[in-house]
């Protein structure tokens, strides 16, 4: 099975002491093939670019 993530959108649940998103970070995911991208904003985060390739399996591996 295929994932498709194009036009979703991911916030964390959970993060360490020291990371910078949390759950006023939005992540939205755009598709091309097997290549995610996007740009986050959100929390203490000013603005943020995402990067990765969905696996076969439909994990998803980040840059």
């Amino acid at each position: 099975m295929k994932m498709n993530y194009h036009n979703k959108k991911f916030r964390a649940i959970d993060n360490r002491d020291n990371g910078e998103s949390s759950s006023s970070t939005i992540f939205p995911y755009l598709q091309e093939g097997r290549i995610i991208h996007g740009h986050y904003t959100g929390g203490e985060t000013e603005k943020g670019f995402l990067l990765g390739k969905v696996e076969e399996n439909g994990n998803i591996d980040m840059v």
